[in-house]
C-alpha cells in the first residue's frame, strides 16, 4: 500500500518517534517499581502504553501502593527524567522542518498532557504543543483511533489523507484504525509493527519521497 495520492497532513507520535523519551518512561518505571520485578515481556507490553497501563501492570505484579498515588508518583518520575534527558530522535528535526513547509502537522500522544508538554519542550518541539492531542484530551487512548482522529481534526483534514509516524504496536493500530497511512519507525527488530511501511530512522530518505517533500 502506498501513501494517499494527495497527502494533506502529517501526524506524529511523540515518545520514541519525535522525542527520544522511551528510556525516560522505562527508567521511571524502575524509579517507582520498588521490589516489583519487571520481565522483558512486561516491558514490551508497556511500550507505547498509557500511565494507567503502567500502573495496572505494576499493581498486577504486586506493587502495594494505591493506584492514584502510584500514578502520581510515576508521572512525576517521567517528567523529571524527561526534563533531564529528552532529546529529538535521529532525523526528527530535519524531517519535521521539511514536512512543515508543505503540510499541516499535529502530534497524537498516549501521554497525559502534563507529560506531553514537557517532552515536546525538552526535545525542542515546544511549538507543537498547540497542535497536539494528549491521552486526557480524548475518551480513549491508543490502540483506539480517538487520538489520531482528533489530531486530524485539529489540522482540518481527514485521517485518510494523513501519513502517521509511530514506533509502537498500539500506536500503529490506533493510526490504522483511524484510516491513516502508517509508517512504523523503530530500530528494535523485536518490535512487530503492522504498519504500511517500516523504517529504522526518520532520517531515511525514502520518507520524503513517500510524502512528497523530497526537495523541501
Amino acid at each position: 500500500m502506498r501513501p494517499p495520492e494527495r497527502v494533506r497532513g502529517v501526524l506524529f507520535d511523540c515518545d520514541g518517534t519525535l522525542a527520544d523519551t522511551e528510556r525516560c518512561w522505562d527508567e521511571a518505571v524502575y524509579d517507582v517499581a520498588g521490589d516489583v520485578s519487571l520481565s522483558e515481556a512486561a516491558r514490551t507490553e508497556l511500550l507505547g502504553g498509557t500511565v494507567a497501563d503502567v500502573v495496572a501492570c505494576l499493581r498486577r505484579l504486586g506493587h502495594p501502593q494505591e493506584e492514584t498515588e502510584l500514578a502520581g508518583a510515576y508521572v512525576e518520575a517521567v517528567i523529571a527524567r524527561e526534563r533531564e534527558s529528552a532529546r529529538p530522535m535521529p532525523g526528527a528535526v530535519d524531517l519535521l522542518a521539511a514536512v512543515e513547509e508543505r503540510y499541516p502537522v499535529a502530534v497524537a500522544s498516549n501521554s497525559p498532557r502534563c507529560i506531553l508538554d514537557v517532552a515536546l519542550a525538552a526535545a525542542g518541539f515546544a511549538h507543537l504543543r498547540r497542535r497536539s492531542v494528549a491521552a486526557d484530551d480524548v475518551p480513549r487512548g491508543k490502540p483506539e483511533p480517538d487520538l489520531y482522529e482528533a489530531a486530524a481534526r485539529l489540522i482540518g483534514v481527514s485521517p485518510r489523507d494523513c501519513v502517521a509516524f509511530e514506533d509502537s504496536p498500539v500506536g500503529v493500530e490506533a493510526a490504522k484504525r483511524a484510516g491513516c497511512f502508517v509508517i512504523g519507525c523503530t530500530t528494535d527488530a523485536s518490535v512487530i509493527l503492522d504498519a504500511h511501511a517500516r523504517i529504522d530512522t526518520l532520517a531515511d530518505p525514502r520518507v520524503r519521497e513517500w510524502i512528497g517533500c523530497a526537495h523541501a
